[in-house]
């Protein structure tokens, strides 16, 4: 396809084809949040989306539940962005350890990269869904 469309783009870790334009100046910095590794492909192709709509990206992984050590040395790097987009996979408990931390708008993605089913990909889905705060 890259070949067939001038200007197209393949991004191997995004998964995406997408067709490259013009920078202009970044109006808004947003952070893109995983736990780990396993979500890097979802990672990636909300960093490429916003990118591509204009936002200056921070990509910030590796900071799950399980080392809350390693989220707290990060926390200065988030209060500078705008708004996050944090991708929650297994018990999607990261946006809302994240949501207790930061007075910013958060983009709850849940992913079912680790699950071991079909029917699992629910779960992360649901989770979200209950802990989004209303307002």
């Amino acid at each position: 396809m890259c070949a067939a469309v001038p200007g197209a783009v393949y991004l191997a870790d995004a998964r995406v084809v997408q067709l490259r334009r013009r920078r202009g100046r970044r109006a808004e910095l947003i952070a893109v949040v995983a736990a780990g590794t396993s979500d890097l492909p979802v990672l990636a192709e909300a960093a490429a989306t916003a990118e591509f709509l204009g936002a200056g990206v921070v990509r910030v992984i590796d900071v799950g539940v399980a080392g809350p050590h390693r989220l707290e040395a990060r926390l200065d790097e988030l209060r500078a962005v705008t708004m996050l987009i944090v991708i929650a996979g297994m018990e999607a408990a990261l946006p809302s350890v994240i949501a207790g931390k930061l007075d910013k708008p958060i983009i709850r993605v849940p992913t079912s990269v680790s699950a071991a089913s079909a029917s699992a990909a629910w779960w992360p889905w649901r989770r979200c869904c209950r802990a989004a705060r209303q307002g």
